[in-house]
């Protein structure tokens, strides 16, 4: 059973359990994955607790991951970003192993056959600062291109418009950030932060990481997928 350990943000969580059930292969409801949802939006603010000394959401996220595990989940999958700064703590702590997401964007990555190429990443301030995704970017060949500060601010502030509920605001801000990794040579953008996905649809330019770990949740439980559903 996959548990969901989620609400940060609600809508990425939302957006997450759609792209999980649009890309299983089935023809009925018990060919659908079985679920477990954990969405605690009142998690402590992750990004406060890695930048400004705000309180670490470690315990309250090994809590709801033992919860989890306590309700049936053999595997869990949080649709936070950020929260995988504490990723070894909590498996560690609560006993339950996780799909990271990171491995489930750079198995995308791979997908799309790019190789020494440079990849864009937008990202809250703190998933930038924790660095789980240019480590796994360098440990694969490939190189992270980062906002500038300016760019950065417009794109943390826009993640907080879409947990407000402020998508047509958000969305211009991130296809402007997309329009500039690119103009920089991306090959293609991260999406790593849940909110952006939430706000943006489909595009060839861009690595959705709520679809990537939604897709590598399927895998875990039913193999290689033969085609992918979504773009």
């Amino acid at each position: 059973m996959l548990g969901v350990l989620g609400g940060m943000g609600p809508l990425a969580t939302a957006d997450f359990l759609t792209k999980l059930v649009e890309n299983t292969p089935a023809e009925k409801d018990a060919d659908h994955l079985p679920v477990i949802i954990r969405s605690i939006p009142q998690i402590p603010e992750r990004t406060a607790a890695l930048l400004d000394g705000g309180p670490s959401p470690l315990a309250d996220l090994v809590e709801h991951a033992s919860a989890l595990k306590s309700g049936g989940a053999t595997i869990g999958a949080m649709p936070c970003n950020t929260a995988h700064h504490w990723f070894d703590e909590i498996v560690s702590q609560s006993g339950l192993p996780f799909i990271h997401i990171a491995d489930a964007v750079i198995a995308d990555i791979r997908a799309r056959g790019l190789s020494d190429a440079a990849i864009g990443l937008l990202a809250t301030p703190g998933t930038l600062h924790s660095g789980f995704y240019q480590d796994k970017l360098i440990e694969n060949g490939l190189r992270a291109l980062i906002p500038d500060e300016a760019s950065q601010q417009r794109v943390t502030r826009a993640i907080e418009w879409v947990k407000g509920g402020k998508l047509d605001f958000a969305r211009s801000e991130f296809l402007a950030a997309i329009e500039a990794l690119t103009g920089k040579g991306a090959r293609a953008v991260i999406l790593g932060c849940t909110e952006l996905p939430a706000a943006l649809g489909p595009g060839d330019a861009t690595v959705d990481s709520t679809l990537a770990l939604a897709r590598a949740c399927v895998r875990h439980f039913r193999g290689p997928m033969p085609t992918a559903p979504c773009p």
